[in-house]
This record gives C-alpha cells, structure tokens and sequence, in this order.
C-alpha cells in the first residue's frame, strides 16, 4: 500500500518488505515524486491528477450583456467538471477566451472556457483492504 499527499509525494509504504524493497529501486518510497509533472504518467499520478469540464458555445448578447453571458460560460464549465467528478469547491475557471463574431448579422460571441479542480474524494473515507 502507498500513501501519498495530494501532490503525488510518497508519505508512507506498507505491505510485503520483497515488493517495497523493489520499490526503492525506482524511487517507489518515503519522499519519492510521483506525479505526472515530476516523472511522466503513471498511476499515482492519475490519481491524484485534475478534472476538468469545459463550454465552447455561441451567446447572443441578451438583457445581461456580456457579463451574463460569460457568468452563464463559467458556470457551465464548472457544472461540467463536477459531473466528471471535481470537486465543487476546490473547482475553479483555469481557461476563459471571448471570441467576437463580427461576420454575423446579429451580435454574438463565441465563449469558450475551461474549469477544473481535484477529484472529488469518496465520501466514506480512507479503507485498508
């Protein structure tokens, strides 16, 4: 078993000493970096890794004007990276881009913007199997 924080930083092993021995052998131990930034993909790192949830539409500005429409752009966003499984606190707007469409007739604009935030921990708490 291994225990990291939510860094990827190896707080603690435990198990059988032949497999934790072969493990230090790559850094698999107390200290060891293992988030995707530090060393590549790997399966701490896509644990511990973000989920993000992203809108990419065209709004006709309306009664609120533009910041109606970018409020209404953000919380898209947001709602869609809670239903991949971020959790809605730690959740927030990491890409936001206005795009004018000034080839159209009518004002509009294309908004496309990025949320994200750490995977929702479950609910009923660390388990030792």
């Amino acid at each position: 078993m291994i225990l990291t924080d939510p860094t990827g930083l190896i707080i603690d092993t435990q198990g059988d000493a032949r497999v934790i021995d072969a493990g230090r052998r790559v850094h698999l131990e107390h200290g060891g970096r293992w988030s995707e930034a530090d060393i590549g993909t790997n399966a701490i790192g896509a644990a511990i890794a973000s989920v993000s949830g992203q809108v990419d539409r065209i709004y006709h500005p309306g009664p609120g004007g533009r910041s109606a429409m970018i409020d209404e752009a953000r919380q898209v966003a947001h709602d869609e990276a809670v239903r991949a499984g971020a959790d809605p606190a730690g959740t927030e707007i990491v890409a936001l881009e206005e795009l004018p469409l000034a080839y159209l007739t009518t004002p509009a604009v294309r908004i496309r913007a990025k949320a994200a935030g750490r995977l929702r921990a479950h609910q009923g708490g660390l388990h030792r199997v």
